[in-house]
């Protein structure tokens, strides 16, 4: 399998944080651009939204696993995720 790239759509940096910075500059506009982001997260993303003067959104990600068995054997593997928003800051 073969995968073409124009190079010209390849952007290279030197290492993660400064794609990030970018990105949360060409996103955040004014302090209510809020950004969702998984909880526990990595410290740059928090540090670079409040740098940027956005608002960190955390969500929480529960991943439930059941598996049904028949003669000791899995035949069956179900996952089901759960996210679930915490409530806006009060202003």
């Amino acid at each position: 399998m073969v995968f073409l790239a124009d190079p010209n759509d390849i952007f290279l940096t030197d290492g993660a944080n400064p794609p990030v910075h970018m990105m949360m500059q060409l996103l955040v506009r004014l302090e209510n651009d809020g950004i969702l982001c998984p909880i526990p997260h990595y410290p740059l993303h928090s540090a670079s939204i409040d740098l940027h003067g956005g608002t960190l959104y955390g969500h929480f990600r529960f991943l439930t696993i059941s598996m049904k068995q028949q003669d000791g054997d899995c035949k069956s593997l179900h996952l089901r995720s759960n996210w679930r928003l915490p409530s806006p800051k009060a202003s």
